[in-house]
């Protein structure tokens, strides 16, 4: 699966890049493994950590307004860390991406996200947040996401094929290879 970010209208507009989803065995039930390699951020997030979240609507069609809140199947009351526990956090909950030189290259484990079936994230979309995600351990805003704020961009989660028909990227063109389970995301802008 692939995810080819699109800048938010509020701070993005530089933001570029692709998020790669793949099994992963992060525990004796499976899990993702989700490879950021997006850039366009800002110098001063130097160091900084961005949130990253599965929302319920994959419409990214206004700027990420219409990404609805964050996946939460199991109705979780509070938002919290990557690693809580269901009962602790929404299924979409993913912790912190990590940004140097305005890129981020940062790897993400999900021992709780699958691909397809009844809880599965293929056709969801996925946010950056603006700020750290601060895992619910805020205000009240925080048990509802994390305080993340405005976003710097987001993406729909799409199969090889329904990417290569991405019209967000226009005067582009997407090559998607798969090398052993593994699906490589090529983009180019003419």
């Amino acid at each position: 699966m692939v995810c080819i970010l699109k800048p938010s209208e509020y701070y993005g507009l530089y933001l570029n890049g692709t998020i790669r989803i793949t099994d992963e065995l992060v525990n004796k039930d499976g899990g993702l493994k989700f490879t950021l390699d997006v850039d366009g951020f800002p110098n001063y997030l130097q160091g900084n950590k961005i949130g990253i979240a599965v929302h319920e609507n994959g419409d990214i069609s206004k700027g990420c307004q219409n990404i609805g809140g964050h996946y939460n199947p199991h109705k979780a009351k509070f938002h919290g860390s990557n690693m809580s526990s269901l009962k602790e956090k929404h299924l979409g909950d993913m912790g912190n991406m990590f940004v140097k030189d305005g890129k981020s290259t940062s790897v993400i484990y999900n021992r709780d996200m699958r691909l397809f079936g009844s809880f599965g994230i293929s056709g969801r979309s996925i946010r950056l947040g603006s700020y750290e995600d601060d895992e619910g351990k805020g205000d009240q805003n925080s048990k509802i996401d994390g305080n993340l704020y405005e976003p710097w961009g987001c993406c729909q989660i799409t199969t090889k094929d329904s990417a290569s028909k991405c019209s967000s990227l226009p005067a582009s063109f997407v090559v998607m290879l798969l090398f052993g389970g593994i699906l490589v995301v090529i983009v180019s802008v003419l």
